[in-house]
């Protein structure tokens, strides 16, 4: 898709998701993103359950062909990782970030 092609709701979710990268760390769980942006007004047309919020949100992101990855936490056990939830890790955001948000 070309660039003047993405919606303009795609970028400003980028813009948004950014800075939580570098203050919540490189995964970011669908759930702290969703709590995040309920408290920006511009976002707060994201309403409904919170499955219905997360199909929102990898709408909006799938322009920028960023999509929703398995977020493992905790410590390991056993050779795994305690839990695991939806969410989106830097390596899938940060080459969107890189191409649209230059400057």
């Amino acid at each position: 898709m070309p660039d003047s092609d993405i919606p303009k709701e795609s970028l400003a979710l980028l813009r948004d998701l950014a800075p939580l990268l570098k203050t919540e760390g490189p995964h970011l769980t669908t759930t702290r993103v969703l709590e995040v942006l309920e408290a920006m007004p511009r976002w707060r047309k994201l309403q409904g359950s919170k499955m219905d919020r997360s199909r929102v949100l990898a709408l909006i992101l799938r322009p920028l062909g960023i999509k929703a990855a398995q977020i493992h936490w905790g410590p390991l056990r056993d050779g795994h990782r305690r839990g695991n939830t939806k969410g989106y890790r830097f390596e899938d955001l940060a080459p969107a970030i890189v191409k649209y948000l230059k400057g």
